[in-house]
């Protein structure tokens, strides 16, 4: 297992909250991502547009969401290969990746 991926995080409820919470008490701070996916309205919006989320709105919270996933998971991929992580380098691999979710999604 590389992490876990919290989504479908609604910060606002409790339950939202306290499953969160009992996740981090359960697993160590190398098991989880420390990003969250959001709940986010956009991201159906997007769907029946027939787009990316990237697409559709590259602002709102849940695209914001899923770029740190990006940059989290390349910046963890890079330390289990023995890596530092260069900024460019990130920068150009989430840019490369991004393009790549785009044509898929067509």
């Amino acid at each position: 297992m590389l992490r876990l991926l919290i989504n479908q995080v609604d910060r606002r409820t409790v339950i939202s909250r306290k499953l969160a919470g009992s996740l981090t008490e359960v697993f160590r701070e190398d098991q989880i991502f420390r990003t969250a996916i959001p709940v986010n309205t956009a991201f159906e919006q997007a769907e029946a547009a027939g787009t990316t989320i990237f697409q559709f709105n590259p602002n709102v919270s849940g695209a914001r969401a899923f770029r740190d996933l990006a940059r989290e998971l390349l910046a963890v991929c890079y330390r289990l290969l023995g890596q530092a992580p260069h900024p460019g380098r990130l920068a150009q691999e989430l840019r490369r990746q991004q393009q790549r979710v785009i044509l898929l999604a067509r």
